[in-house]
This record gives C-alpha cells, sequence and structure tokens, in this order.
C-alpha cells in the first residue's frame, strides 16, 4: 500500500515538475523579451516611470500652482462654499428668493472667478503632477472639477438680464483656454479634458435662453475658440505613454509579491508571485506593450478615421490577461470619446451659425446649404442631419445606433420647437 501511495506521489511529482519546465521553456523567453523592449523604450528617450513626467520647475512668478493653492485657500476659508449650491439649471422655475440668493452666491465668489483670470497669463505656467511610482493625478483632476463646474455655472446661471451675454460667453473662453493649458497625467486628465471640451453645446444651451442673447456675437466670440478647442487628430499620444507607465507599474508589483487593485478590480493573485507564475506575468507584460505599440501610430488618425478604428481594435486585443483585457474596453473607448469631442464642438458651431441665421432672418434656413461652408459630421464625412419642423427645426449628428435621448445627452443633438 504505502509503495503505492509513493509511486503516485512520485508520478503526480514528475507531472508538476515536468508542467513547471515546460512553463518555463514555453514561456522563459518572455523575460528577456520584457527586458529588451524596456530598453528600446529607455533608449528611446519615453518614460518608464512616474516620475519621469514631472514638469520641470518653473519660475514662482510664472507657476499657476501658487494662483491654485491662493484659490483653494480662499474656498477653504468660505464656509459655505458648495457647488451643488448652483446645480440646477436655468429652465427648472425657481422663485425670486431661489433667484436672489443663487444670483448673491454667484457674486460672492468673484474674487474665486478672479483667481482663475490671472491662471492663463503666466506665460509657461504648469502644475507639478507626477513622482512616486504611481499617478497622483487627484489633486489637480479636483482642481478642474472645480474650476469647470463653478464656469459651467456662471455662463448657466449669470443672472438673466440684458447685457450679460458677453460676460457668460467670456467665462466659456476662460474654461476652454483653462482646458487647454492645465497637463494632467494618466487617462482622468484627458476625460475630464474632453469633457470640458464637449461642454461648449452645454454652455449655449444655457446662454441663448436668456433675454439679449446676441447670437452674431457669441459666434464672433467663440467660433474661432471651438475651432481651435476641436481635435483634428488624437487622442493624445501621450495618454497612451501614461497608460503604459500604470501597466509596468502594475508588473513591477505583481513581481514583488504586492497586491494590487488594477482599475478597480482587485488581482492578487498567489499563483503570480511564484516561480511557476512569473512567466505568465512577464507575457502578459509583453502582450500589453504590443497593444500600446499598435496604438500609439493611431493617435494620428483624424476623427472621421477614428470612427472605423473603434470596431478594429475590439476585434485585435486579447482577453486572455489582465492587462491586455483592460486595454480591450479602454482604447476603444478613448478614440470614441476623441470623435464624439470633435462632433460636439463642430456641431455647436453650425447651431451657431443657425441661431445668428434666424436673428438675421426671422426664420430657420431651409437647408444648411444657406450658411455657406460649415465644419462636417466626423461620423460620416457629411453635414450634418438637419431638418425644418413645421416653424421649428432640428439638427443632430449622425451616430450609428444612438437614439435622439442619447444623442441630447452628448451634445449631439438639438431642437427648436415653434
Amino acid at each position: 500500500m504505502w509503495r503505492r501511495f509513493a509511486k503516485y506521489v512520485a508520478i503526480v511529482a514528475g507531472l508538476v515538475v515536468a508542467l513547471m519546465l515546460a512553463v518555463q521553456l514555453t514561456l522563459g523567453g518572455y523575460e528577456s523579451e520584457f527586458e529588451a523592449r524596456l530598453d528600446a523604450i529607455r533608449q528611446a528617450g519615453e518614460p518608464l516611470r512616474f516620475a519621469d513626467l514631472a514638469s520641470p520647475p518653473i519660475p514662482d512668478e510664472e507657476n499657476a500652482a501658487i494662483l491654485f493653492a491662493e484659490a483653494a485657500a480662499w474656498l477653504d476659508g468660505r464656509d459655505d462654499w458648495c457647488p451643488c449650491m448652483l446645480d440646477f439649471e436655468s429652465s427648472i422655475p425657481r422663485t425670486e428668493e431661489e433667484q436672489r440668493r443663487c444670483d448673491a452666491y454667484l457674486e460672492s465668489l468673484e474674487p474665486y472667478y478672479a483667481l482663475l483670470q490671472r491662471v492663463p497669463t503666466r506665460p509657461g505656467w504648469s502644475v507639478p503632477h507626477a513622482g512616486g511610482d504611481g499617478p497622483s493625478s487627484g489633486p489637480q483632476a479636483s482642481w478642474i472639477g472645480s474650476a469647470a463646474e463653478y464656469l459651467r455655472h456662471r455662463v448657466e446661471l449669470d443672472p438673466h438680464v440684458e447685457g450679460r451675454t458677453e460676460r457668460a460667453a467670456e467665462a466659456a473662453i476662460l474654461l476652454l483656454d483653462l482646458c487647454d493649458r492645465w497637463q494632467i497625467p494618466m487617462s482622468i486628465g484627458y476625460l475630464i479634458d474632453l469633457n470640458i471640451r464637449s461642454s461648449a453645446g452645454w454652455m449655449l444651451r444655457g446662454i441663448q435662453a436668456r433675454p439679449g442673447f446676441d447670437a452674431r456675437l457669441y459666434r464672433r466670440l467663440m467660433d474661432a475658440r471651438l475651432a481651435a478647442a476641436e481635435p483634428t487628430v488624437g487622442p493624445p499620444a501621450r495618454i497612451l505613454r501614461e497608460e503604459r507607465l500604470d501597466g509596468l507599474s502594475t508588473v513591477r508589483r505583481w513581481l514583488a509579491g504586492e497586491k494590487v487593485d488594477f482599475h478597480s478590480k482587485k488581482w492578487n493573485r498567489r499563483l503570480r508571485h511564484t516561480w511557476i507564475g512569473r512567466p505568465f506575468v512577464y507575457r502578459d507584460a509583453v502582450r500589453y506593450l504590443d497593444v500600446i505599440d499598435a496604438a500609439i501610430p493611431l493617435c494620428d488618425k483624424t476623427p472621421e478615421e477614428s470612427v472605423g478604428i473603434v470596431a478594429e481594435l475590439k476585434g485585435k486585443i486579447s482577453r486572455t490577461a489582465v492587462l491586455t483585457r483592460h486595454m480591450q474596453e479602454f482604447l476603444p473607448r478613448m478614440f470614441a470619446w476623441h470623435t464624439r469631442t470633435a462632433a460636439s464642438i463642430r456641431l455647436t458651431r453650425v447651431v451657431m451659425a443657425l441661431l445668428e441665421y434666424r436673428q438675421q432672418h426671422g426664420a430657420w434656413p431651409e437647408t444648411l446649404q444657406a450658411l455657406g461652408a460649415l465644419p462636417l459630421d466626423p461620423y460620416t464625412g457629411q453635414p450634418f442631419v438637419y431638418e425644418r419642423r413645421g416653424a421649428g427645426a432640428r439638427i443632430h449628428a449622425a451616430r450609428l445606433g444612438a437614439d435622439w435621448e442619447a444623442l441630447v445627452d452628448e451634445d449631439l443633438a438639438w431642437s427648436w420647437e415653434e
């Protein structure tokens, strides 16, 4: 009996050893390939650690971080600072007392607005944003969120009286300027950046309804700025390089035996920390670098070209490993956001032309051709879909598979019922 048991143990042990040797023979080359890939990235001068992303020192007299710190201290000193106090739209009926309180609160934030206006005047400003061995986008992302939310509310809720259209447009332009100048690491910075850019249509919705709205003035102030803000190529390759750092940081921690919370999913596979598991980590890392390397050249594509890239990327990325499985969702989403942002900005520019035409002629045009040369819908490469509907009109992007409500939510559809 004991001999039979020992025989079984020997067979199992032999199979385990054979399996381990097979893994090493099959996957053992991935470690050297991984190191070779890192050497190539290093020789190309690209960042390999988050500390490599740190901004160069900016003189104190130019560094906008000082202004941000000053604004933060001012806000922290206010017990009543609460953006949610402003979180209601002009279309919602409210009492005179509610309007008075809203206006008074908005006016009380004038010093904060003045600080934000000073930021773009710094010729070479930056905000230190990277260091250590992981992303540190939290404080800067919070600043973008606070400033953007305040400026949006200023555009929407500035008292609806004659002569305030230009002031609201100036706040919208400031929001776009800050968006262009903020440099935040990791994908969260890019996503916030896109949200600010695409909110131009949201701001126009609030301004056009106020008394004294001058469509010609608003278009003169905003059209060139929106044209400059429109992404012509992208998404930025730097975002993919920063995403690569995130993956490399995860690999380093895996190999060190740490618990890893990777994109809100906890991966604590003890097998990865053993001798037999390390080759799988290296294989995953090499495939991850392959995906990044293949995606970076696609960042030079136009919004129109990006429409086809989304479907193509979904089919090419393997779901057999943790890192690459994440990229199957992340990469197509980046290109989809890029195209949607371009469409939103272009549609906003067309809508401004429509509002100006109606202001001049007292009616909507029969076709968009009456407005002259206009930006095209990136989803089709053709003019946006425009229809006269009785005395009113509507216009929208031709994004496949999207119903009207979804297009409205994404600033890709407008309608006027008269």
